[in-house]
């Protein structure tokens, strides 16, 4: 590779650190974002992050985007949360840290510093074919790197040093949880025929003023002016942003429906079908795009 150790890193770690569900973390797990969401977090501990940067870095470089993303997804999926997120971080005594979890992980071989001074040339070589392994053929590495990986040093600082993490399963449901919830959102966006100006936190207030049918008198602009009239009964025109579609270019009856719908992303509703352009995430920079997902994991629908 054309970059040392440290850089690819820094980079991987920025990759690993966007949510397709929201706001993007922090790039430092030392933000006090971070800082707050970790238990136990305080004076006299670090953050270790369990999901080693170095150990997935691999996976990471060489990858577009999206694909990054969807790697992200793959392993939240299976039980595996990586960067600054704060389910993969756990606060540890600082003389645990560096000289604890990651020399043990270091001594099992699960994580290499792997640039031309600190690694074999042979562990080198393998490290940059998957570095440059296609999207499908890193996914297909993932299930043995972590049963055989990532399992034995989570099993490491729970049994052996004492720290409470969550399990495989608990990551699992949180994912599916964070998929659930992203669903519901766009449902409820879709059958109120929301336009895509709506971001999550109009969204928030939408559905409280539905249970109240009173608006928040700060709800104002576009999206304020849309929900009054809607609870007016009043109907809203395509210039004022609901974008519709007459199926002519495709099967089955024609019927009228809300498409595009921005709730943190570009958000497609088809008939009876739901698809996230690329997992509802605006990637935290303001131009509300998300990313295509190369292999779509299945999702409530």
């Amino acid at each position: 590779m054309d970059v040392n150790a440290d850089v690819r890193r820094d980079n991987a770690l920025i990759a690993m650190s966007v949510n397709p569900f929201g706001k993007n973390y922090p790039n430092s797990h030392k933000s006090p974002i971070v800082k707050r969401a970790v238990p136990g977090s305080g004076p006299g501990t670090q953050l270790h992050h369990r999901a080693i940067v170095t150990a997935y870095e691999p996976f990471f470089t060489g990858l577009s985007a999206n694909e990054q993303l969807a790697l992200i997804e793959e392993l939240h999926s299976m039980g595996v949360t990586v960067g600054n997120n704060p389910e993969n971080i756990t606060a540890v005594r600082e003389n645990e840290h560096q000289g604890g979890i990651h020399s043990k992980s270091k001594n099992y071989g699960f994580e290499i510093k792997a640039d031309d001074l600190r690694a074999k040339e042979g562990t080198n070589n393998f490290l940059d074919k998957v570095r440059n392994a296609s999207y499908d053929e890193r996914v297909a590495m993932l299930p043995d790197f972590v049963e055989y990986g990532q399992n034995e040093v989570d099993r490491i600082l729970r049994d052996e040093m004492g720290y409470a993490i969550p399990s495989r399963q608990d990551q699992i449901d949180s994912y599916h949880s964070a998929v659930n919830n992203e669903h519901n959102r766009i449902v409820a966006a879709a059958e109120m025929g929301v336009s895509p100006e709506f971001s999550q936190k109009d969204l928030t207030r939408l559905l409280s003023n539905l249970k109240t049918s009173e608006i928040d008198p700060s709800f104002t602009g576009k999206a304020g002016d849309k929900i009054r009239n809607v609870l007016s009964g009043e109907s809203m025109s395509d210039s004022q942003g609901v974008a519709t579609s007459d199926r002519s270019d495709s099967p089955g009856n024609n019927r009228d429906r809300a498409l595009n719908i921005y709730a943190g992303g570009n958000v497609t509703i088809g008939e009876g079908v739901l698809r996230s352009n690329g997992n509802g995430n605006g990637n935290g920079n303001g131009n509300g795009k998300g990313h295509s997902k190369p292999k779509m994991l299945m999702r409530k629908g």
